[in-house]
């Protein structure tokens, strides 16, 4: 009975630690599987820290090129105001009163030489008009065609005004008004 009460104490002890190994064995698997898990845990959070900081610097690419946008914007704000002023400044008010010429067509040295294609008031067209002779009645010019006179009177009122002539001062030198 002796060696029966010890065979049995014998089989409780190896029972025992039979059981602490497997546990142990378990123990040491979960160990690994939390390492595992840790090791997962910091890679994400790795990857995590590169997606926050790639975001934080697209946020301040994207400020950067808004601020841009924005100076670029107020440039060509600028610009056209400067375009709308210096076009006003540049054209006649047209409540303004004409000035006055004080000189006489034949005077006048500011008309353009080259006047392109000129048609008159009776249809007559002269291409590749250049000026040769500005004279008290009219403008003597070279053409495609040859040379000829071309009088203010058959001029349109835009070629009139740009050699100064005004039919009022002409007729009333002439004597008519």
């Amino acid at each position: 009975m002796k060696f029966f009460l010890l065979l049995i104490i014998l089989g409780l002890c190896g029972g025992g630690y039979c059981g602490y190994t497997i546990l142990q064995h378990r123990s040491d698997a979960d160990h690994k599987q939390l390492a595992d898990q840790s090791a997962k845990i910091d890679a994400l959070q790795s990857d995590n820290k590169k997606l926050e900081d790639e975001k934080t610097d697209l946020t301040k690419s994207m400020a950067d090129v808004q601020a841009k946008i924005a100076d670029l914007t107020r440039q060509l704000a600028q610009a056209q105001s400067a375009l709308a002023q210096a076009k006003t400044q540049s054209l006649p008010s047209p409540a303004a009163p004409a000035p006055v010429a004080t000189t006489t067509p034949a005077q006048t040295a500011s008309a353009s030489k080259n006047l392109g294609t000129v048609t008159l008031l009776d249809g007559k067209s002269y291409p590749n008009s250049q000026v040769l002779k500005i004279e008290a009645d009219g403008v003597v010019v070279n053409y495609t065609g040859g040379i000829t006179k071309l009088y203010y009177n058959l001029m349109p009122p835009d070629l009139q005004k740009r050699f100064n002539y005004d039919p009022h001062e002409a007729a009333a030198r002439a004597g008519g008004i």
